[in-house]
């Protein structure tokens, strides 16, 4: 699923009083299960408990209880939009993907005016196997946010999922790094569409803005894995060296492997 709710809490803003979210927002998803469940044993009729306990099951993978919750929830409130995107998400795990596929596009044609929601719903359509509708949702999202890197990334991905050529793909690509020049997973992926196209030189480039101006506060183990895999494409022996090495550093201190012995 694309992103934890609670990226976009301002979305769930009518959950805000009800007493688990802070359980909830925390990650605490076990807390929030069970004050919902105990508020549902006695209040069988709030439909915001019913909501909450939805978020709280579909972030812990529970997909069947998540969506008895939502659409529990459904007959007694009106759900967030987010929580909607969320439930939908869930039949689309369920593999319900007519289903899924037309409460995305319903929900798309409701109105909204948040970019960030209609990108969930981009990427929800393309995990159905629906880049095209994707791809037509994400320029709506353009529309409303012209200036957002990861709405031009994003067509960027959706692009090449539909076939498109590899010219629009990188000018794609180049156009999501000059919103945001920032953005790590930006230039990882401009580079990997430069290497594909045999553009070395400038892929290479890309590659070393990162080791210059932001290598060290790559926290992100996937995208360091991403880059060590560039590295060796390109054979740069002594990038792929730094990379590994700050690979390393995350993962010791994420606690995924034990610091190394002292010698």
């Amino acid at each position: 699923m694309p992103l934890r709710p609670d990226d976009l809490s301002l979305a769930l803003k009518g959950l805000f009083k009800v007493p688990g979210w802070k359980n909830y927002r925390a990650g605490e998803l076990a807390a929030a299960i069970a004050w919902a469940s105990r508020r549902l044993s006695v209040e069988p009729n709030d439909g915001r408990a019913w909501e909450l306990l939805g978020l709280a099951y579909r972030d812990s993978g529970d997909i069947g209880p998540a969506v008895d919750a939502f659409e529990r929830a459904s007959m007694l409130v009106v759900l967030h939009p987010l929580s909607r995107i969320c439930l939908t998400e869930c039949y689309a795990v369920q593999k319900r993907y007519e289903l899924a596929r037309d409460l995305y596009l319903t929900q798309a044609d409701d109105g909204t005016d948040d970019s960030q929601l209609l990108l969930l719903i981009a990427a929800g359509l393309e995990g159905i196997n629906e880049p095209q509708l994707a791809m037509d949702i994400c320029r709506r999202a353009g529309e409303l946010d012209p200036g957002s890197g990861q709405v031009m990334y994003d067509l960027c991905f959706y692009a090449m999922r539909c076939g498109c050529t590899a010219s629009l793909a990188e000018s794609l690509a180049w156009k999501a790094v000059e919103l945001d020049p920032e953005n790590v997973e930006f230039r990882i992926g401009l580079a990997s569409i430069l290497i594909r196209l045999d553009r070395i030189e400038k892929a290479m480039w890309v590659l070393r803005y990162l080791a210059k101006s932001q290598f060290q506060n790559v926290n992100c183990v996937c995208c360091l894995e991403r880059i060590a895999t560039l590295y060796e494409a390109v054979g740069e022996a002594e990038g792929m060296r730094r990379v590994r090495s700050r690979l390393l550093e995350v993962r010791v201190r994420e606690n995924e492997l034990p610091p190394a012995p002292r010698s």
